[in-house]
């Protein structure tokens, strides 16, 4: 076969390519009706939202129902006067996130019903009437709902010194504490005293607290220990040794030097431990069980100022002066509404609002030389004035510029 054959017979190849491809295409332009899965089942034409024919969607809120119920004690009886409190809570109980200053609360009445209307449910109820009673429940309806106090429990234990010798006498106090609720304090503490064998037992104490106890005895260094009450598991039986401290001693004076007896005295130390006592009738005073490290003592007495010292720890005796409380009452003429008076001494501040007539008052204010600005309230200074308080002042008298 020549070359002019073989020309033609490709030239012939190529038109009849060229018109299948353009077959193809147009074929595929007009496509048939296809079945696409709509992403909701049971949907098959889904409704165009911007047609100007339906109405305007809005938000449904769950209408605020209320919680309702009733409480009673072990024994089936309504219990009045329990504490009801209604905290958010996840579902999971882990813990309930409390806000205590806009926690609905509520007082169960004689015949132990509680009401809170006008939130949703979904809230953990928690409610105590004593420290041995406690219940707590997750709500996802309206109610009403039964609570049942369940018994309370014991908390059992000794208490030793480091050598191990059983101590008696010793002061246990039981601060008891909602799980998950740390906040909370479920009335005052429940308190004992060990017995000659050391023991010591503090009931009864509601399942689902966290209990904090505090031993102290004289000579010896307060011991804490935290104890869980649990419904299903034992309660453990702690041993408490106390270890003997330091003794810190003193005195309390007036600004002129006399003793003042009746004084309140507290010592503060870096583990959070508080030991109290007051002064005696010639003003000495003894702090006993005394730990390593720096100690704020605080000492107060009516009609005198708050006093505190820090000290670096038990050692020399301590020397405490009180300076008589004393007040100061005046008034601004031309009185103008949003001053405040504010009474300087050294590095403190005592700031009030003048009232609307222009009449201020400072109380439990020491020393004698005393400086008082009349301030606004975006604190310019409008008016110094420097007071003797030793002088005679029946009333200070303050005119504005």
């Amino acid at each position: 076969m020549n070359k002019k054959t073989n020309g033609i017979i490709a030239i012939l190849g190529i038109i009849l390519l060229g018109g299948i491809g353009l077959s193809g295409r147009t074929t595929e332009s007009a496509p048939g009706p296809r079945n696409i899965p709509t992403p909701l089942p049971g949907l098959e034409n889904a409704a165009d939202p911007t047609l100007a024919d339906l109405p305007p969607s809005s938000p449904v809120h769950r209408e605020r129902t209320g919680v309702h119920g009733r409480i009673l004690d072990a024994a089936g009886l309504a219990v009045a006067g329990a504490t009801v409190m209604a905290f958010q809570a996840s579902r999971s109980m882990g813990r309930c996130c409390m806000s205590a200053p806009t926690t609905p609360l509520a007082k169960t009445d004689f015949e132990g019903r509680f009401r809170f209307p006008g939130i949703h449910p979904g809230v953990e109820l928690v409610a105590f009437k004593t420290a041995g009673q406690l219940v707590s429940r997750v709500v996802e309806t309206s109610g009403p709902h039964l609570l049942s106090f369940p018994g309370g429990k014991s908390i059992t234990g000794i208490v030793q010194d480091g050598e191990g010798n059983l101590l008696s006498n010793v002061k246990v106090r039981a601060f008891v504490r909602p799980v998950r609720g740390a906040a909370l304090r479920m009335g005052h503490p429940l308190e004992t005293v060990s017995d000659a064998t050391g023991s010591y037992s503090i009931n009864p104490v509601a399942p689902g607290t966290s209990v904090l106890l505090e031993v102290s005895l004289s000579g010896y260094r307060p011991v804490r220990a935290t104890v869980l009450v649990e419904m299903s598991a034992p309660v453990a039986s702690p041993l408490l040794i106390m270890k003997r401290g330091a003794r810190l001693a003193g005195s309390i004076v007036s600004s002129d030097g006399s003793p003042l007896s009746g004084v309140l005295l507290t010592a503060r130390q870096r583990d959070g431990i508080l030991v109290q006592v007051s002064s005696s009738d010639d003003g000495r005073f003894e702090i006993r069980g005394i730990g390593e490290g720096e100690i704020q003592l605080t000492a107060q007495l009516s009609g005198f100022t708050n006093a505190t010292v820090s000290v670096p720890g038990a050692g020399a005796p301590v020397e405490i002066r009180l300076l008589r409380a004393r007040s100061i009452e005046g008034k601004i003429y031309s009185a103008r509404t949003g001053l405040f008076a504010v009474a300087v001494q050294g590095n403190s501040r005592h700031r009030t609002p003048v009232q609307s007539d222009g009449s201020f008052f400072f109380s439990n204010i020491s020393g004698r030389n005393v400086r008082i600005l009349i301030e606004s309230k975006d604190r310019n200074i409008l008016v110094s004035r420097r007071v003797d308080l030793d002088d005679s002042l029946a009333a200070l008298s303050i005119s504005l510029p």
